[in-house]
Formats: structure tokens, C-alpha cells, sequence
């Protein structure tokens, strides 16, 4: 709970040690170890649950996440599509898609889709949701956002649609309509914090409306204290105000709790700026060896241009 995953990992194996037959220990160890990027870890916990009825379609969805992650979208596709469990099932379906889409294959996946919607009809909103989130790792923002379009002209009240083709809007430059959308959220549900959040981050880094912007961050913040995209918000926009050290302050507790290339992109920027400047590459680098697929990481080393 304390985001200490590397000492967590090392009391779980001591109990494995211990008791090498507890698949239900095996199993937690396997999820820590994903969540902590050991994927050669996780593997190897994974596959001792292979052949266990308990746990089998679990590991076999899992192997597929992991494969995916470490992008062998072949040995995802695999392991994703066996799985028939009703519980797993559409996760693992979603799973398979996005393997195809990241290895190509984003005609099968959109037909994997179009089966997915025949026989789950009330899974729309997650299954348009995860269509399009397909097609953007594919790397066709407009595709993806014409799905979430679609579907908030399906489904004007639903949150979740309205959230999501918010940030499909931002993605595409269209600001008025992550706006109009991100209000029109917080309209049904004014405490809905990563509406908030988002909102505010947006207004901070693409605005000058910055006092706008802090006081729907700090709304976020009250509601969840603990969340690191928000606590990276609070340190963004107090960067935006020129309030370095307070910046410095909320973005070292947003990477503490968690590592992520955009939060590191964000803390080094800040320390760069400030004249930190061998702290700002420690912590880019790091994050690279951590993130190195990270986007928003590369654009600001290259911005730089630190080494």
C-alpha cells in the first residue's frame, strides 16, 4: 500500500519460501510482481499456476498481459484468447483486440469488436471505450475519437462516455469540446475528482486561466489526497505560477508514489528550470529505464536536450 513494491516483493517470496504450495499466495505474488514491472517475475509465478483449476484462467489471462506488456503481441493474442471464464472473459477479449491492434492487425480487432458487441450488448459503453483506446495505441487518434463520438450520441447521459471522449478530444486538439464535455461531467457528478483533475491539468498547460485551474486541482486534491496524477497536477500548476519549490515539493510526492514518465517528465522540467540540472537528468534517465516508451518523457529530454 506504501508503493514500496521491490521490499513487498522480497516478504512475498520469503512466504513463498515457506509455503511453496499456496497458489492463492503465488497468485498475489505474481500481480505484485506485474505491478512492479518484474515481468520475468511475474512469468515465473504465473506459469507455477498453469494446470490449476483455481487459478488457471486467471494465469493465462495475466501471461497475456504480460506479454503484451513486454510486446510479444503474438504470446499475448495466445494466451488471451484462451480464456473462456465469464469473469474474464470480456478483459481478456479486449486484451486480444488491443494485441492485434499494437501488432497491425487493427482490421481483426475491429471485427473482434463488432462480434464483441453482438453478443454483449450491455457492455457498449466499455466495449466502445475499449475500441477506442485500441485504436489509439494504434496510432489513429481521429478513428479513436469518432468511436467515443459515436457513442456519446448513443449515450449522452453516461459519464464515462463523456469523460473518455473528453480526453479523446484533447488528443486531437479539439480543447472547447474537452471542455464543454469535462463541465458536462461535473454537471451530473460535481465531485467527480478526475474530471476535476483533468480539467484543471488542461487549463494549467494549455491556458493562462491558471487561478482557474488551481482551484479545480485543489477540489481533485481534497477529494483524493493520495492519487499521483492529481498530486502531478498540483505540482504542474503551481509550475505554471512560477511557485518552483512548491512545485518541486508536490512532483517529488507524485513520483514517490509512483513511477510514471509523464510525472518524471514533469519533475525534471521543473528542476531543469530551477537550475538543478544534474537532478533533472538523474531523474529522466531514471524514468527512461523505468518508461522508455514514455511520449511525453522523450519530448521533453528532447526539448532540452540534456546530453
Amino acid at each position: 500500500d506504501a508503493n514500496r513494491y521491490e521490499h513487498s516483493l522480497e516478504q512475498f517470496d520469503r512466504l513463498i519460501a515457506r509455503a511453496p504450495s499456496d497458489n492463492g499466495l503465488i497468485y498475489s505474488t505474481a500481480l505484485l510482481a506485474i505491478q512492479a514491472r518484474r515481468y520475468e517475475q511475474a512469468l515465473r509465478y504465473l506459469r507455477r499456476l498453469l494446470g490449476n483449476t483455481d487459478y488457471e484462467q486467471e494465469a493465462w489471462y495475466y501471461l497475456g498481459l504480460v506479454h503484451e506488456r513486454r510486446m510479444q503481441f503474438g504470446s499475448a493474442l495466445r494466451w488471451f484468447e484462451r480464456v473462456d471464464s465469464a469473469r474474464l472473459y470480456l478483459e481478456a477479449q479486449m486484451g486480444a483486440a488491443r494485441a492485434q491492434g499494437k501488432s497491425g492487425r487493427v482490421t481483426e480487432a475491429l471485427a473482434r469488436y463488432r462480434r464483441l458487441h453482438k453478443t454483449l450488448p450491455d457492455k457498449k459503453p466499455t466495449l466502445w471505450m475499449g475500441e477506442s483506446d485500441m485504436l489509439y495505441e494504434a496510432d489513429d487518434k481521429q478513428a479513436a475519437f469518432a468511436v467515443l463520438d459515436r457513442a456519446v450520441q448513443a449515450m449522452p447521459r453516461n459519464i464515462d462516455l463523456r469523460y473518455s471522449r473528453a480526453l479523446a478530444a484533447d488528443r486531437i486538439g479539439r480543447m472547447e469540446l474537452l471542455e464543454s464535455d469535462l463541465r458536462a461531467v461535473l454537471q451530473q457528478q460535481p465531485d467527480h475528482a478526475h474530471a476535476l483533475n483533468a480539467l484543471g491539468y488542461t487549463l494549467a498547460d494549455k491556458t493562462t486561466r491558471f487561478d482557474e485551474a488551481l482551484g479545480l486541482i485543489r477540489r481533485a486534491l481534497a477529494l483524493e489526497p493520495d492519487d499521483p496524477a492529481i498530486i502531478d497536477s498540483m505540482g504542474w500548476v503551481q509550475y505554471r505560477l512560477g511557485n518552483l519549490d512548491e512545485a518541486v515539493r508536490y512532483l517529488r510526492k507524485a513520483s514517490e508514489a509512483l513511477q510514471d514518465g509523464e510525472i518524471a517528465a514533469h519533475l525534471g522540467e521543473v528542476l531543469w528550470v530551477k537550475g538543478e540540472r544534474e537532478a533533472a537528468v538523474k531523474v529522466w534517465r531514471e524514468a527512461l529505464r523505468e518508461d522508455p516508451d514514455s511520449k511525453v518523457l522523450r519530448r521533453v529530454i528532447q526539448r532540452f536536450n540534456p546530453w
